[in-house]
């Protein structure tokens, strides 16, 4: 994809999340008790031999646009740190939306997409969730497909 089409995607996307940012604060104060504090621990490589960091401390904040959209964003250490050496050496900060759906008592299904930076490969993610657990302590599993291996599973905690 070529530079200018890439800056011209990236100006858009910021502009449809100043838009959402907007609305939600147009609609009335966020009460922090609708905020969720998103705690990423683990993931796994699909590809075993690379050499993958899969200890990926990070924290993050998901707020709610409605009942099933949110925008969220935070810090992690990716896949990319020394693994061997405990070295963070890279660090990736995210911003985009999710959407959730409540599928049975326990259990939410749901895609989460934004901006990412802190990878060499991509800047842009899509991706399918899996939530287990209540509104306010689950744990959500991300299938994040890559462009090297194949695909990577995020897991974290919310509270």
């Amino acid at each position: 994809m070529n530079h200018t089409l890439m800056r011209l995607l990236e100006c858009l996307f910021a502009l449809a999340l100043a838009a959402i940012l907007f609305f939600v604060l147009a609609a009335g104060p966020v009460k922090a008790a609708d905020v969720t504090v998103t705690h990423a621990f683990a993931s796994y490589h699909d590809c075993r031999s690379c050499g993958y960091n899969e200890f990926n401390p990070g924290v993050g904040l998901e707020v709610p646009v409605s009942d099933r959209w949110y925008i969220g964003g935070g810090i992690y250490e990716n896949s990319m740190s020394d693994r061997d050496t405990g070295r963070v050496t890279e660090r990736t900060k995210y911003l985009g939306v999710g959407y959730e759906y409540r599928v049975a008592r326990y259990l939410t299904i749901g895609a989460e997409g934004g901006r990412l930076w802190g990878y060499r490969e991509f800047k842009w993610m899509a991706a399918p969730t899996v939530s287990i657990g209540t509104d306010r302590l689950n744990i959500k599993a991300i299938i994040v497909p890559t462009v090297v291996t194949g695909f990577q599973l995020r897991v974290g905690f919310e509270l």
